[in-house]
């Protein structure tokens, strides 16, 4: 009988120890995207736009493409998030002047954080432009990631906050 309740006891330790273990797990976390990095593909990406010459709609359309593989690329949904707005405060900070309010133009005056949300929602109505800008059958990839509009969703987040609060 005491054989028995002590085979029970340590069964069920090992059961508890392995259910402990599972919970202990720590999620997959990126690497932080450098401060360097938000500057030169996020916040410059929009400052060869010049909204209402020729060319200007290939040009948005390349600016958000990139933008998006940005996103991508920086894997924001499974990032350190404090690190990571600190990094994009530090590359918003090391911009020109001139460079912050191209970007803010861009990006909220001419809505271009719309048109990119847009796009993980109705891709296939508003591929054509990005057909004309060469960027239309990678772009169609990464719009239908869940990953990548959670990093979209991270990045966008973020970006209406930087510097708003702590963390």
């Amino acid at each position: 009988m005491k054989r028995n309740l002590f085979a029970v006891l340590c069964v069920a330790l090992c059961c508890v120890l392995l259910l402990a273990s599972c919970g202990s797990q720590t999620p997959k976390q990126t690497a932080p995207v450098s401060a360097e990095a938000f500057a030169d593909r996020y916040f410059r990406a929009t400052s060869q736009l010049a909204p209402g010459t020729a060319g200007s709609s290939l040009r948005q359309a390349q600016a958000e493409y990139e933008i998006v593989r940005f996103a991508a690329d920086g894997d924001f949904a499974n990032c350190d998030v404090p690190t990571m707005r600190d990094n994009m405060l530090a590359g918003w900070e090391s911009l020109s002047a001139d460079e912050q309010a191209q970007f803010d133009e861009a990006f909220y005056g001419e809505g271009m954080w719309m048109t990119i949300n847009a796009l993980f929602e109705n891709y296939d109505e508003v591929k054509g432009v990005y057909e004309d800008a060469g960027v239309a059958e990678e772009l169609a990839k990464l719009v239908k990631d869940e990953n990548v509009k959670a990093s979209w969703d991270t990045l966008l987040a973020n970006s209406f906050t930087m510097g708003n609060s702590e963390s």
